[in-house]
């Protein structure tokens, strides 16, 4: 059992009551808290590392500078108990991370789009007014999901300068990277300047994190790979092969190629080539994409492997689908899949429809 600084109905500040814990990343704590003065639940956030204060407080002031509904809001900071506090919204989901684990490891090109669009908006937003992230990656993000539409919010702008003391260190010592968990982490989606220069890198470092989110999300794969053996791939110039499922199903190629287009601005060697994100969002608001409430059910019946069709059960109701909508590899009987309707006579028609992580993959 993971050992916390705060347990449940613990008060901080005499005001927000611990409900219970969150999440550890590699500088803080996240815990759930209630609070006593406004109805709402709230993120609480404390550093591990209390000589981190002084940080921890001018990200803070940082971060709250951010007003955008892509970006988790920052509600307050206090240091009281000899430690510091960041008071932030409450979304409601898991993190992207945990989402991609649990769920869906990879995106369809519409839902690879409409994530592209709203992380977009939420780095210009923060880039306009200064603020460089600096730790981009799938466990910063959090994934909600309201009547099956999907919302992504960016998080943690407020630590984002306390990376730069590992940066640092790392950038000394390989042993860091191997046994730091916020490097070990964030080095799949690091830019060839931080890892050269920690202390060089800007906006387009964000940039190259983007971009290989996205690969992350459009592949199921990392873009050059995890641990110590993605610094030289990262450092080789060299792009990624582009994910064979983009070229696979007419369906989805054409929007495919085109987010596979911005994924490859994103990461290229030269930081001074690559888009920035007021360019990035409008590239993704030019794109032909599809916002659709999504559902889960599961595949009742497929006649054979080479069938042309076959049908999506869902709170007792059966919903047609073609194989050219169908977002993977092999469909199979019983494959639980996220997927949205349209009408169809006799029966509604499912589009996309994408393979989720199945229980057996879970174990």
């Amino acid at each position: 059992m993971t050992e916390t600084v705060y347990s449940q109905n613990d008060v901080i500040n005499l005001r927000y009551t611990i409900d219970r814990f969150l999440a550890s990343g590699g500088m803080q704590e996240v815990y759930i808290a209630s609070d006593k003065l406004l109805p709402r639940k709230v993120a609480l956030k404390t550093p591990k590392n209390d000589s981190a204060a002084k940080r921890f407080k001018r990200s803070a002031e940082l971060s709250a500078q951010i007003n955008h509904p892509y970006v988790a809001k920052t509600f307050d900071y206090f240091e009281t108990e000899d430690r510091a506090f960041l008071i932030e919204e409450l979304v409601n989901g898991p993190s992207l991370e945990l989402y991609r684990a649990e769920q869906l490891s990879k995106f369809d090109p519409h839902l690879l789009a409409q994530f592209g669009h709203q992380f977009a908006k939420a780095l210009t937003a923060s880039h306009h007014v200064g603020v460089v992230h600096r730790d981009l990656k799938p466990s910063n993000v959090i994934v909600a999901s309201n009547n099956g539409l999907f919302e992504f919010k960016v998080t943690d702008f407020g630590i984002a300068i306390l990376t730069e003391q590992e940066l640092d260190r790392a950038h000394k010592s390989d042993s860091t990277i191997t046994g730091s968990s916020t490097m070990f982490g964030a080095l799949p989606y690091m830019s060839p300047e931080m890892i050269e220069n920690p202390k060089a890198a800007g906006t387009e470092s964000d940039i190259w994190a983007f971009g290989a989110i996205l690969f992350t999300l459009l592949s199921g794969d990392l873009p050059f790979g995890q641990g110590l053996k993605a610094i030289p791939r990262i450092m080789s110039g060299k792009l990624p092969v582009k994910p064979a499922i983009c070229d696979k199903f007419p369906q989805f190629s054409a929007l495919c190629s085109e987010v596979w287009n911005i994924v490859t601005e994103c990461l290229r060697m030269k930081k001074e080539t690559r888009p920035d994100a007021d360019v990035l969002a409008l590239k993704f608001s030019e794109l032909c994409y599809g916002v659709f409430p999504r559902i889960e059910g599961q595949i009742s019946k497929y006649k054979h492997a080479d069938g042309d069709y076959g049908f999506i059960e869902t709170g007792g109701n059966e919903v047609f689908f073609h194989r050219d909508s169908f977002y993977g590899e092999k469909i199979q009987v019983g494959e639980r899949v996220l997927f949205s309707t349209h009408l169809g006579h006799p029966r509604e028609r499912a589009h996309p429809v994408v393979p989720l992580v199945q229980p057996a993959d879970l174990v």
